[in-house]
């Protein structure tokens, strides 16, 4: 038996809130969440893994906020960007390749409804909240999905750094000279090495780091 998908999110790589489990609905899986059950889950939100499609070995962010509101779980987390699938799961979210959540739990307290075939869930372990291709539940997708920039907020600078190698194809150096002196940095002869639209994109991304901080 799978995992369960009852998350939506705005994930902020560097995500409004949505509802990660929307209460009373039946998933596919024949189970209802009911709500207070993630009452004890949620004192330590820590504690819930961001992890991609389910495995245990690829986390890939951090959930920043978890809580209950009358209408589900609202959660907001952050990717990792430094992480490759934390990247990768960046871009196909922006694309809309991907949009759902599913969660991992255990230890469930239930009672069953045989007439319907539905399992309704009022307690459970919540240990991880996955991006997924294809949740359990309809309603558990990604709402936002914002970058720091987007977000008002200023990358911290081993993720900027490598975001203008991968994005941007700068060299090593070229990228540590941006960090340390700006849009200068490439001035001549630097800027010869440059390619024209490498350029353009880095007076986009100064902009961007202007407006930012302003």
């Amino acid at each position: 038996r799978r995992p369960h998908s009852h998350m939506t999110s705005r994930l902020r790589p560097a995500s409004r809130s949505s509802l990660a489990s929307t209460f009373g609905n039946v998933d596919l899986d024949g189970d209802v969440i009911e709500p207070g059950a993630f009452k004890d889950s949620i004192k330590q939100p820590g504690a819930v893994k961001l992890l991609w499609q389910h495995d245990a070995k690829q986390p890939i962010g951090v959930w920043k906020s978890i809580r209950e509101t009358k209408s589900g779980l609202e959660v907001r987390g952050q990717l990792v960007l430094s992480v490759q699938q934390g990247r990768e799961a960046f871009d196909l979210l922006k694309a809309g390749a991907m949009d759902a959540l599913s969660i991992g739990f255990s230890n469930v307290e239930a009672t069953n409804d045989a007439k319907g075939g539905v399992r309704r869930i009022t307690k459970m372990d919540l240990w991880e909240v996955s991006i997924v291709t294809f949740p359990a539940n309809p309603k558990a997708r990604i709402q936002t999905v914002k970058s720091a920039f987007e977000a008002g907020q200023v990358p911290d600078r081993k993720t900027l750094e490598l975001a203008l190698r991968e994005t941007l194809a700068l060299s090593r150096r070229q990228a540590k000279a941006f960090m340390a002196r700006g849009y200068a940095g490439l001035a001549p002869p630097s800027d010869d090495e440059v390619a024209p639209e490498v350029l353009a994109g880095l007076q986009a991304l100064a902009a961007k780091m202007r407006a930012a901080v302003a």
